[in-house]
């Protein structure tokens, strides 16, 4: 069943309003709003986050586990979507113990997909049928057709993984498998903890950049001054450049200011971007482009000519998003 199919399910039985869920869900901690409920219940946005779908289940008397359950087949891929929603539901619920270790960004393509899959089933398969499990998934598309029906073989795989199909009632074994999509999307976010943006990012000095340096060679690199990170940075995603010229004077950026600057090589006309111009250390222009790849590099201070020049004899170091500006 789809999420927001579910999700209507619970409310509907709840006999809550969705003014009541909103108010009982800040209550728990958690402000959703009767807006973004009902666009839930639409399917017009994507499932919410683990938190706030177990909040709402727990409201409407929902069961938590497969709300999250839905949540994550939604926003698998679509050959993992295809794999599980083609079981049997009453005997083939398969989802084995090794979804844990599945990230959504982990299986790039169903040749990834069938390849980690094979080998698990295959560490799992008992000796005697090993051979027959290889014969008989030997291309992606044979494994594919073969793991998705009932067979003696795949049954002693998903034995072996804690799935007992010939004991277990096909409610234990949701049962199990949503005990399972928790201990996943705890793994989940454990990893997005580690990967949470900092309050606060150290971002590398430098006096220069020539031409032909990595911008953040360590021979550049002055130290280190500590911002507020707003934006949501990363390291290595900014630069603080020392402003080592009056070229862009007319806009009250001096020699002695320091330009924090975004790391990239894309931009837009009217940029302010940090540049390598044929041979020279880094400085700053505006940026526009013209016809026949020329690139249009402009200052403001009138004592700076006006540069057209070919983008392969500039190198593009980033887009300036802030000026420290000395007293």
């Amino acid at each position: 069943m789809r999420y927001n199919d579910l999700l209507n399910k619970y409310i509907k039985q709840s006999q809550l309003s969705l003014r009541e869920i909103s108010r009982r869900s800040k209550d728990k901690g958690h402000s959703v709003s009767q807006a973004y409920i009902s666009q839930l219940l639409k399917g017009d946005t994507p499932p919410p986050s683990k938190e706030v779908s177990i909040v709402i289940a727990e409201i409407t008397g929902g069961d938590p586990d497969n709300l999250l359950l839905a949540a994550y087949l939604e926003k698998a891929p679509d050959h993992m979507k295809e794999f599980f929603n083609n079981f049997d539901v009453e005997n083939y619920r398969l989802l084995n113990n090794t979804l844990n270790n599945m990230k959504e960004s982990v299986y790039e393509n169903e040749e990834e997909f069938v390849k980690d899959r094979r080998k698990s089933y295959y560490d799992n398969c008992p000796d005697d049928l090993k051979e027959e499990f290889l014969e008989k998934t030997d291309t992606p598309e044979k494994f594919l057709n073969f793991t998705k029906k009932p067979n003696k073989i795949m049954t002693a795989i998903y034995k072996n993984l804690g799935f007992d199909f010939e004991k277990e009632t096909p409610e234990n074994i949701i049962k199990k498998i949503n005990q399972q999509m928790v201990n996943f999307n705890n793994s989940i976010d454990a990893i997005n903890q580690e990967k949470a943006f900092p309050a606060a990012i150290s971002i590398p000095l430098i006096k220069n950049i020539p031409s032909n340096a990595p911008v953040f060679s360590k021979l550049n690199i002055e130290g280190y001054i500590d911002l507020a990170n707003p934006a949501e940075y990363q390291e290595n995603d900014l630069i603080i450049l020392n402003v080592n010229d009056p070229s862009m004077s007319g806009s009250r950026i001096y020699s002695g200011d320091k330009a924090v600057v975004k790391i990239k090589t894309d931009f837009e006309d009217g940029d302010l971007v940090v540049v390598n111009i044929d041979d020279q250390h880094a400085t700053l222009r505006k940026i526009k482009k013209l016809i026949d790849d020329q690139l249009l590099l402009t200052a403001s201070n009138d004592q700076y000519e006006p540069i057209i020049i070919h983008k392969d004899k500039v190198r593009i170091i980033g887009k300036v998003i802030q000026v420290i500006f000395e007293p």
